[in-house]
């Protein structure tokens, strides 16, 4: 009887490459560490390798017994940074017909948080990390971030004001002077490093995000948190437009030993409150570029 091993190393009717090949979403329960702060959580791991033409199917089995093998055989804590290339190597070792691989792990940490009034709480954040190998065997590392804030519209802000100045012509100077009232949506924002070369931390990257961002989003809020995260975010209404070149702005003066040649893609999406669809706006350049760009 013929084995799936053979099987999948005959030659297949059309001899076509393929990119990429292997499973998504194969979600497994770790012990991990993000920048120090130990919990328990879901990992949700992609995996693809590159397929040879004359190779018929990929050794899916190979792939999920090194996911299972590299993290069952940590008994600490994860460096979560560290999981795709922990991966990786059992990859490389089972499967030595593609020198192309990728690995790909997303999960969610609760890290604690401070904001303005001094309340601490825990702040969820969506995390990522890869490593992929191409066929000349170069490693490359990527590190990603999804951060939740709050944004104020500006354009409404000021069709408001005038109004307001047109309904109380006898409070002009005053309306000119504050924030009034405008739609607040709740925005998502995604970052992402693909090819830096040293170790760069989560907390970091998100401090970059909410420098531009605002407060972060804690579990609980007390009454004096809300009304300080509405009055924040009236002070400094932005477009998305503006959302994703500032933060773009910040992370490379926060980070200016990043290599030119490092990738970098800021994405925001506004969940909007006034509109029956959402606004979104993304920046997807090399950080040379972007500091070009900037100068």
């Amino acid at each position: 009887m013929t084995g799936s091993a053979e099987i999948q190393d005959s030659p297949p009717k059309n001899s076509i490459p393929i990119e990429k090949v292997g499973v998504r979403h194969f979600r497994y329960p770790a012990s991990i560490a993000i920048d120090g702060n130990e919990q328990r959580s879901v990992l949700d791991i992609d995996i693809s390798v590159g397929l040879d033409p004359d190779k018929k199917g990929a050794s899916i089995s190979r792939i999920t017994d090194s996911i299972l093998e590299g993290l069952e055989s940590e008994s600490e804590f994860l460096d979560f940074k560290n999981v795709p290339e922990i991966i990786y190597a059992g990859i490389a070792q089972k499967i030595q017909y593609s020198g192309k691989v990728s690995v790909h792990v997303k999960s969610e940490a609760f890290l604690p948080r401070m904001i303005k009034t001094g309340k601490e709480g825990l702040v969820s954040y969506g995390i990522g990390s890869g490593y992929s190998v191409n066929t000349e065997m170069q490693p490359t590392k990527s590190i990603e971030i999804s951060v939740s804030g709050m944004n104020a519209c500006p354009c409404t802000m000021e069709k408001t004001r005038s109004m307001l100045i047109s309904d109380h012509p006898e409070y002009e100077a005053f309306l000119r002077d504050i924030p009034v009232v405008t739609h607040n949506q709740r925005n998502i924002v995604n970052i992402a490093l693909h090819g830096y070369d040293f170790d760069i931390q989560f907390s970091d990257l998100i401090n970059s995000c909410e420098r531009v961002l605002g407060l972060p989003q804690l579990l609980k809020y007390g009454m004096d948190e809300e009304g300080r995260q509405i009055i924040d975010s009236h002070k400094n209404p932005k477009f998305i437009e503006d959302i994703v070149r500032e933060i773009s702005a910040e992370i490379v003066k926060s980070f200016p030993d990043l290599p030119d040649s490092v990738s970098l893609n800021v994405s925001s999406e506004s969940l909007e409150t006034m509109h029956p669809y959402n606004l979104y706006a993304e920046v997807n350049m090399t950080v040379g570029d972007l500091r070009k760009s900037l100068r």
